[in-house]
């Protein structure tokens, strides 16, 4: 399995995967198709476009522990992650005032804020309407709502400490917690539980799933930086031009403050000039090494968890995946 810019591609061995990802596109497709909307013919689009699908990938993983065979209610379920994962993105786009995603005009963009406030509302609903008319599971029904309550939570709170030259790991983890981590593990919970593995198995698949998203979250970053070789579809240095101190930012600070405070104390205000010098010291104080180790620590820690699980498969593709995220 490879994962290249922002597409998964499949070798021979996950055929299976790039079938049911298919098929799950389809079912979103089918989805919005339902009712006419204003912003129904973009969201077709948004929902044809080239994003990485790595949740659904990683439910249909977790699903396929012993090779049982997938149904229409997972498809369902892989559907309905998906949906929840592209109406953040298009209230992300609001808040953040982005014009592409995924290499297309934003909803807010194409259509105003109004429209994509809506439009992300009516994906929600959509989510909601396929776990209780589709699943019909009181308890994937409560984590799914518990999952949405740490994204928004996440998100208030990643704003809330916008230009907050006291962040720190903890304040930092426990935002991408929600912001990225809550909805990886879902996908991970969810595809073992309808895979009919016992709730050790599951509470696993939840752990590995938070795990794969901190380092997901961090590479992310590092990429906001410009400081991998692996590009993504979005803007360098994005975050950190509107306060969103991360990982690289944070660990290169501590202990070397002076150099970094008459800087970041500019605010919005900041120049390009300014945000060399901060690539240039992250650089000098070691924050992209740091933050990768960090990161590794985190896949010691989803590899330790996959090894109980005692599926090849699986752990094979959770270190390919890694891989891919590391460039």
């Amino acid at each position: 399995m490879m994962m290249e810019g922002d597409e998964v591609n499949f070798d021979d061995q996950y055929v299976y995967l790039l079938e049911n990802l298919t098929k799950t596109r389809e079912e979103i497709q089918r989805i919005i198709r339902q009712h006419d909307i204003p912003a129904q013919s973009y969201l077709m689009e948004f929902a044809n476009s080239k994003g990485k699908m790595i949740r659904p990938t990683l439910f249909y993983l977790f699903r396929q522990i012993g090779n049982v065979k997938i149904t229409s209610q997972d498809r369902i379920a892989a559907s309905s992650i998906e949906l929840l994962h592209m109406a953040t993105l298009i209230h992300d786009d609001i808040i953040d005032d982005s014009s592409i995603r995924r290499g297309v005009p934003s909803v807010q963009s194409k259509f105003g804020k109004d429209v994509a406030v809506y439009a992300g509302d009516y994906l929600f609903t959509l989510f909601f309407k396929l776990l209780v008319n589709e699943i019909q599971d009181m308890n994937l029904i409560r984590l799914n709502v518990e999952t949405m309550y740490q994204i928004l939570h996440g998100e208030l709170n990643q704003k809330a400490l916008r230009f907050n030259l006291k962040m720190d790991v903890t304040s930092y983890l426990n935002s991408i917690y929600g912001k990225t981590a809550a909805i990886f593990g879902l996908a991970c919970y969810e595809g073992a539980y309808l895979g009919k593995q016992n709730e050790s198995q599951c509470e696993l698949a939840l752990k590995i799933g938070y795990h794969i998203g901190i380092v997901f979250q961090i590479y992310d970053d590092l990429h906001d930086y410009g400081l991998t070789d692996n590009p993504i579809n979005k803007p360098v240095l994005k975050d950190f031009t509107e306060g969103i101190y991360t990982l690289p930012l944070i660990l290169a600070f501590k202990g070397h403050e002076k150099s970094f405070l008459p800087i970041l104390r500019k605010k919005e205000q900041i120049t390009s000039a300014d945000i060399q010098k901060i690539i240039s010291l992250i650089n000098r104080y070691r924050g992209v090494e740091m933050a990768k180790k960090f990161a590794n620590g985190y896949i010691e820690k989803a590899k330790t968890e996959a090894a109980k699980i005692d599926d090849l498969r699986l752990t094979k593709s959770i270190d390919e995946l890694f891989n891919q995220m590391k460039g």
